[in-house]
């Protein structure tokens, strides 16, 4: 494993308080704790950008680890990590908890980034569903302040270790079980479902009753259930929260969808 020296004096360990000071406002104003941007090259290299130099080092010398293959772009709450080391670490380490991730999948790297928040923030899971833009347009915002940390970053990237190569998320979910998780264990039916798939894909209530075989008005009524479902006042907001939670992939359907 690396040296001490190695945590030391590599740019993406010195540079946490860099990232930090861009991600200040961010956290005052959403009340969050932690942020990192990562990119998994082809070749297994990373780069890495984290408030939290602290909890970086961590990671790094427990091996946990980082997702070097990704099937689906997405998201995933790091409740859904199989690795309870990792949370727990989180936690008493840091008090980073209730984390998110988005993933994107590009040609030659997976682009990621992640938030978490204090323990005392037991709302957060509500901010990550009805704030999915202002976590998006934060990234944007990194991105543009921070664009000499992520070329030096690009230019001092890590070897990653043979024990830190793997995937600690699935690549896909049931989208029952995975909108069953993240919307506090309401449970959508196998319209619901359907009628989610299409609407995301701009379908309009009488074309989704068209494919579906059922009355217009039907579809009305289980897209009204969903907007309950997902805490939405307006048809936009539940294809924004859709999207964001990676139900946009077909791979998160039943099949024969």
């Amino acid at each position: 494993m690396f040296s001490d020296s190695f945590y030391k004096n590599h740019f993406s360990f010195k540079s946490s308080r860099d990232v930090l000071e861009v991600c200040r406002p961010f956290f005052s104003a959403a009340k969050l704790n932690y942020f990192d941007y990562c990119r998994i090259y082809n070749n297994h290299d990373c780069l890495v950008l984290s408030s939290d130099g602290y909890w970086l080092e961590h990671f790094f010398k427990k091996q946990f680890h980082i997702a070097g293959t990704l099937k689906n772009s997405g998201m995933h709450l790091w409740s859904d990590y199989n690795s309870e080391s990792f949370l727990r670490d989180a936690k008493s380490v840091s008090d980073h908890v209730n984390g998110i991730s988005f993933f994107e999948k590009h040609d030659d790297y997976i682009e990621y980034y992640d938030f978490a928040a204090s323990a005392e923030n037991d709302r957060v899971i509500d901010f990550y569903l009805n704030y999915s833009g202002f976590l998006k347009n934060f990234l944007f915002l990194f991105k543009e302040k921070a664009h000499k940390l992520i070329h030096a970053a690009e230019k001092n990237k890590i070897i990653m270790p043979q024990d830190m190569k793997g995937v600690i998320v699935p690549d896909a979910y049931n989208a029952n079980d995975f909108i069953k998780n993240i919307l506090n264990g309401k449970k959508l039916s196998k319209r619901e479902l359907e009628c989610l798939y299409f609407i995301i894909r701009g379908k309009s209530c009488s074309e989704i009753g068209l494919i579906l075989k059922i009355n217009r008005r039907t579809v009305e009524v289980y897209i009204n259930n969903l907007k309950e479902k997902f805490n939405c006042h307006t048809k936009g907001q539940l294809i924004e929260k859709a999207i964001m939670l990676g139900c946009v992939n077909i791979n998160l359907f039943p099949i024969g969808i």
